[in-house]
């Protein structure tokens, strides 16, 4: 199981840069202590001083692209964890949205009297709704795609972390949103089809009233 985010942003703020600190010591002492012999050689000793010089320049090359990585790594995860945090409070919001439509979806259609008017009020309140799902689409969408994306960078960087929570919400978020999109879609052919229904009806009870 991986760290949090800002467990792993702590580690890498102190265990870390704890041990940078001091083998920075230490590659201090390596370089002054290769200079001051290469200093000693003798000018029959050309090799050796290119030589000794060039192991030197080499361990501080590979130091100074350690500390840049350990850098590049600490900004990235701090992006991470920004990312994270912003995409956290996007889903929460968007849930938030979810219930509430859930519950206009699953209130009763309440027909106050079977006239063409009052079901085409009925259709027009439903179309309402319909538009402010669509106009949530992209909302949505934009939030889901962000939420792939981080989780593949995450594994790009190795970061390691714990996004067993950000991978099931977003889950939920687009197995929630599929649902309204069809139940909205259901529940308009429904309101669509009362008026045939009820012409059906009147019909059916003209002609048994007779009999």
């Amino acid at each position: 199981r991986g760290l949090k985010p800002e467990d792993l942003l702590h580690k890498l703020e102190s265990d870390v840069k704890s041990e940078m600190i001091l083998k920075k010591g230490e590659i201090d002492w390596l370089t002054k202590t290769g200079n001051d012999l290469i200093n000693s050689y003798g000018n029959d000793e050309k090799d050796q001083q290119i030589q000794l010089k060039q192991k030197i320049d080499m361990v501080n090359d590979k130091w100074n692209n350690l500390q840049q990585i350990g850098n590049m790594r600490t900004k990235k995860i701090r992006e991470l964890l920004q990312t994270i945090s912003q995409l956290e409070l996007r889903l929460s919001e968007i849930r938030e949205w979810l219930t509430e439509t859930e519950c206009d979806l699953a209130k009763p259609l309440y027909i106050e009297n079977f006239t063409k008017e009052v079901l085409d009020s009925k259709l027009k309140e439903h179309e309402n709704l319909q538009i402010k799902i669509e106009r949530q689409s992209e909302e949505i969408g934009d939030v889901l795609n962000l939420c792939e994306l981080l989780l593949s960078d995450i594994d790009t960087w190795n970061a390691n972390f714990d996004t067993q929570n950000l991978k099931l919400s977003s889950e939920n978020v687009e197995r929630r949103w599929k649902a309204i999109c069809e139940q909205s879609t259901e529940k308009k052919r429904k309101i669509s089809s009362l008026w045939g229904l009820l012409q059906d009806l009147l019909k059916l009870s003209k002609e048994k009233e007779k009999w």
